[in-house]
């Protein structure tokens, strides 16, 4: 996803976001189409846009950012990183700053259930073709979805001759049988615990999940605890033990893993009972730029677009067209390939934003036992 420091730096902002959170052809459209915003909104050059930053914001810049400007002449303005308190802050005032934010689920639904601080968007706005090809799910009243990402198992290819790695989390947890170090997550102000990963690996189908079972989690982790060479808290870790094969086997989210195959690291990604979860768009409640936004919103989600911005930044497009726009090496890499898809699991970040702290004590009473 990013490169090392600067993912790092994005993720704890991210998490410590949720955990803190103060609580969801069209072209180009003219303002006479929606009276509906005539009075509130103008037609204006601007567009604010906040999102994650990091070398991510140099795709973003290329083929999201340019071609829109390129295009329709609006001035896009980039801020970094999403901050729920001070979008929600910026509402409460009545001075908003943002015209459009990238967050993750458990940021605006923790948000979203403390008031009124996003418009709806206007599906009018974005193109009945684009829309048919993206998941209804993704598709909510006040967010729409932009990307997945994932959490996967990473794996060093020399290290299993014949294609013979481990292809479930139960046999991750099989040293035996594939003798070797492992790279798990640890619970801490960035990352979450590999709770989800304990209990697949204790036979827990990825349909029930959810809500944890964190007692049983944590046992099925006992069982692995003493062959883990490193519980890691930054996302440039796993990926660079498996490059110093230090361990033949680690978690991690698919956009690191993305990147180093890419390089030619001998490093593959085994996509059964990875963990998937998607990023949105949001408008915040009394945006300046609410037509900008949309018609942002929308060229986003144009095929041709996502897939550029997926084969370039290593996120899986909402877009099933997209596909299409991409290389055959890429799309096969990507967490919403049809199937890869069918295999995952999806990331409750909602549960996760609710009992991060619950979590974060038993984790710190385990880790030291």
């Amino acid at each position: 996803m990013k490169k090392k420091e600067k993912k790092s730096k994005q993720m704890i902002t991210r998490r410590t976001l949720i955990k803190g959170a103060i609580g969801a052809g069209a072209g180009i459209t003219s303002l006479a189409l929606f009276p509906r915003f005539s009075s509130a909104y103008k037609e204006t050059k601007n567009l604010t846009i906040c999102s994650w930053g990091g070398t991510g914001l140099e795709v973003e810049k290329k083929t999201l950012y340019e071609p829109f400007m390129k295009e329709t002449g609006i001035r896009i303005k980039e801020t970094s990183p999403p901050s729920m308190s001070k979008l929600v802050a910026m509402v409460k005032a009545g001075n908003v700053e943002y015209d459009l934010v990238h967050i993750d689920m458990g940021m605006f639904g923790t948000t979203a259930r403390k008031g009124d601080f996003f418009e709806p968007i206007d599906y009018n706005m974005i193109d009945k073709k684009i829309l048919k090809n993206i998941d209804p799910d993704l598709q909510k009243k006040q967010a729409m979805g932009f990307m997945y990402w994932c959490l996967v198992m990473g794996y060093r290819t020399d290290a299993f001759p014949g294609g013979a790695h481990p292809q479930n989390w139960a046999e991750f947890w099989d040293i035996k049988k594939y003798p070797g170090g492992r790279c798990l997550q640890a619970m801490s102000p960035s990352t979450f615990a590999d709770l989800e990963i304990g209990l697949m690996a204790d036979g827990v189908p990825i349909d029930k999940l959810y809500p944890v079972d964190t007692e049983r989690a944590f046992k099925s982790l006992d069982k692995i605890k003493k062959h883990v060479v490193k519980w890691w808290d930054v996302g440039a870790v796993p990926g660079q033990l498996l490059v110093d094969k230090e361990v033949i086997a680690a978690s991690c989210w698919n956009g690191r893993y993305y990147f180093l195959k890419r390089k030619g690291v001998p490093i593959d990604m085994e996509w059964n009972q990875g963990l998937s979860t998607n990023d949105y768009w949001v408008i915040p409640k009394g945006a300046p730029n609410y037509l900008n936004a949309m018609k942002f919103i929308n060229m986003s989600l144009r095929p041709e677009i996502q897939g550029q911005y997926s084969e370039q930044g290593g996120y899986g497009p909402v877009n099933k067209g997209a596909f299409q726009h991409m290389s055959e090496d890429a799309k096969r890499d990507m967490p919403s390939y049809p199937e890869n898809l069918k295999k995952l699991a999806s990331y409750d970040m909602l549960w996760w934003a609710d009992n991060a702290d619950k979590v974060s004590k038993l984790w710190n009473e385990w880790i030291l036992k």
